[in-house]
């Protein structure tokens, strides 16, 4: 059964990529169950929370470093949206995936 809600995940301010799932939890109301990894997102998605849209704010404002996970991300909400388009149903998402680049100062050293 499809859930006739959207739901907003905010990644603004997100310093690590661990911080992503545990955001996507609270955002959907996941249980402590929840495996924080692409493929249970994939799986409460699909199978345990079908929600009508997805919005992620904030994708745009993270560091380069996030750019494999928002692709996971933005693949699998891809997936959901053409499933529901094969079978008649609704979905959709919105994910600016957009960086900024932040580039961070590290130090290396040569000894």
């Amino acid at each position: 059964m499809i859930i006739d809600k959207t739901v907003i995940v905010d990644l603004t301010g997100c310093e690590h990529v661990g911080k992503i799932h545990p955001r996507i939890k609270e955002a959907f109301g996941f249980p402590d169950g929840y495996g924080h990894n692409w493929d249970a997102f994939r799986d409460f998605l699909f199978w345990e929370y079908p929600v009508t849209k997805v919005i992620v704010k904030g994708a745009g404002t993270l560091p380069s470093i996030f750019k494999t996970n928002l692709d996971v991300f933005h693949d699998i909400l891809d997936e959901r949206k053409q499933y529901c388009i094969s079978k008649g149903t609704v979905f959709d998402y919105e994910l600016n995936k957009k960086m900024s680049f932040r580039v961070q100062k590290m130090q290396c050293s040569t000894k």
